[in-house]
C-alpha cells in the first residue's frame, strides 16, 4: 500500500470513529423524516388526488432532493471550515497528495450519506411497499448510479466551498446556482410528464445534472420505459463528474495554492 493510501486510510478511519459519536443523533434524524414522508405520500397526498403510480417516481424524486440538501451542507461545513476552523491546514501538511486528501474527504460524505439514506429508503419503501408493488428493479445499476450520485454531489458542493468566499457561498450561493438547479430539475415529477406538457421547458432540464440522479434512481429501481435510460442517466452524470473534478481542482488552486 502506498503511502499516500495509508494516511488516507487513517483519516477516514479517525472521520469513522466520529461517525459512531454521531450515529445516534442521524438514526432519530432519519427517523423523523421517514414518518414525515410516509404520512405525507401514503395518506395526505393520496386524499388529495395524487394518482398511486405517481407516489413511487416522486418519492424517489424526493429521495434525490434529500441527497441534494445532505451535499449542500456538506459544502457549508467545509467553507465554515476553510473561514473559522481551518483543520484544513492541518490536513494539508500531511504527506499525501492533494488527490488523495480530498478524495478521502468525498469518501467520507459517501458513507456518512450512506448511513443517513439507504435506511430512510428502505423503511420508507417497505411502508409505502403497495406503491412499489409493480417495481421493475435492477438493484446492481441502482447502487451504480447512487454511488456515482453521492460522489458527484460531495464533488460538486466541495468545489464551490472551494471556488467561493464564505459570504458569496453563504449570502448567493443558493439564489444564483442552486435554486435554478433546484427549481429545473425533476424532483416531483418525472421528466417525460414535462416533455408531453412543455418540451422546451424539458430539453433545459437535460442541462441540469439533477434531471440524471432523478431520472437515474428511478430508471433503474422503478423500470418501465417511462424514464430516461440509464445509460443515457450514467453517461451524463460521468460528464458533470468530470466538470465537478475540475470546479474542485481550479477552487483548490485558487484557495490553497494560489500562486
Amino acid at each position: 500500500m502506498s503511502n499516500d493510501a495509508r494516511i488516507a486510510f487513517a483519516l477516514l478511519k479517525r472521520d469513522m470513529v466520529m461517525l459512531r459519536k454521531k450515529i445516534s443523533g442521524m438514526v432519530i434524524d432519519t427517523a423523523s423524516v421517514v414518518f414525515t414522508q410516509t404520512i405525507i405520500f401514503g395518506r395526505i397526498l393520496p386524499i388529495l388526488g395524487m394518482p398511486k403510480a405517481w407516489i413511487a417516481p416522486v418519492y424517489m424524486g424526493v429521495t434525490a432532493s434529500f441527497i441534494f440538501f445532505l451535499a449542500f451542507g456538506f459544502g457549508l461545513r467545509n467553507i465554515f471550515d476553510l473561514e473559522y476552523g481551518r483543520t484544513i491546514d492541518y490536513r494539508i501538511t500531511l504527506p499525501i497528495s492533494k488527490r488523495w486528501l480530498f478524495a478521502q474527504h468525498i469518501a467520507y460524505f459517501v458513507i456518512e450519506t450512506l448511513a443517513i439514506t439507504i435506511p430512510l429508503l428502505c423503511i420508507g419503501i417497505f411502508f409505502l411497499r403497495d406503491s412499489f408493488a409493480d417495481i421493475q428493479p435492477n438493484f446492481l445499476l441502482f447502487a451504480l448510479v447512487y454511488l456515482l450520485t453521492l460522489v458527484f454531489e460531495a464533488t460538486l458542493f466541495l468545489g464551490m466551498s472551494f471556488q467561493y468566499s464564505f459570504h458569496w457561498f453563504s449570502n448567493n450561493l443558493w439564489p444564483r446556482r442552486l435554486s435554478i438547479m433546484f427549481s429545473f430539475s425533476p424532483f416531483n415529477y418525472p421528466w417525460a410528464k414535462v416533455f408531453t406538457f412543455a418540451p422546451s421547458a424539458a430539453y433545459l432540464m437535460l442541462a441540469n445534472p439533477i434531471t440524471y440522479i432523478c431520472e437515474g434512481f428511478r430508471s433503474t429501481l422503478l423500470g418501465g420505459g417511462s424514464y430516461i435510460a440509464w445509460y443515457w442517466c450514467l453517461l451524463m452524470l460521468c460528464l458533470f463528474q468530470g466538470l465537478a473534478i475540475w470546479l474542485l481542482s481550479c477552487g483548490v488552486q485558487k484557495r490553497l495554492d494560489p500562486v
